[in-house]
């Protein structure tokens, strides 16, 4: 079942069961953590998160595969000779207009919320806020501890940017999950856009 992380500290009991029953009606499960804490470790288990902001609810779906998979293969474009499209910088935009104010303490979540925004950024052909990001994704990499969560973003910045140091590094993460017996679905993933990416910036073949 898909799942909610909700972090509140006003919520009542008869709140929190109604917010139960409503969302077991959509086919979430959901999970409550007080004083806004959301381990890390815990973060990725979860499609939804709800914020408390001045004692509202702010949802965000980070894990919104039309928009990963749109940006995704919009990316692949991107390096293309075609070049982007408008429906591709449609989404881009959609993106930036969805998260791009987000703010969010969790070091897993920052990482779902960059791993979207700098391929957006990429698409449209914003250097400014790109190369603006880069830096700050960067000086964020040392900070993270889940190993998934780097990959992700080593794989993004490899994506956006053909550098050879994020090709390396996310190879360097990655490639041994492919020799495991049985990766799990987030794993199976990110492999397989490391080799979209390998195969659309023409790097199939290179020794790592």
């Amino acid at each position: 079942m898909r799942k909610i992380a909700v972090m509140e500290d006003f919520l009542t009991k008869a709140h929190m069961e109604k917010l139960r029953a409503a969302t077991e009606r959509l086919g979430f499960a959901v999970d409550f953590y007080p004083k806004n804490v959301l381990p890390d470790e815990k973060a990725g288990e979860y499609e939804v998160i709800s914020l408390a902001e001045e004692g509202k609810h702010v949802y965000t779906r980070l894990d919104n595969s039309r928009i990963q998979n749109g940006l995704h293969e919009a990316l692949g474009r991107h390096w293309g000779d075609g070049g982007v499209t408008a429906i591709d910088r449609e989404l881009a935009t959609e993106t930036l207009r969805a998260y791009g104010e987000l703010q969010l303490d969790s070091a897993v979540m920052r990482c779902k919320l960059y791993s979207l925004l700098l391929p957006a950024y990429t698409i449209l052909g914003d250097e400014e806020r790109q190369k603006s990001l880069i830096g700050t994704i960067v000086s964020f990499l040392p900070l993270i501890r889940a190993e998934q969560s780097l990959a992700l973003l080593l794989l993004t910045l490899y994506g956006c940017t053909d550098s050879s140091i994020y090709y390396y590094h996310a190879h360097e993460l990655i490639d041994p999950w492919s020799r495991e017996s049985s990766p799990k679905k987030s794993k199976l993933s990110l492999i397989r856009r490391l080799a979209d990416y390998d195969r659309w910036l023409k790097h199939v073949g290179i020794e790592n």
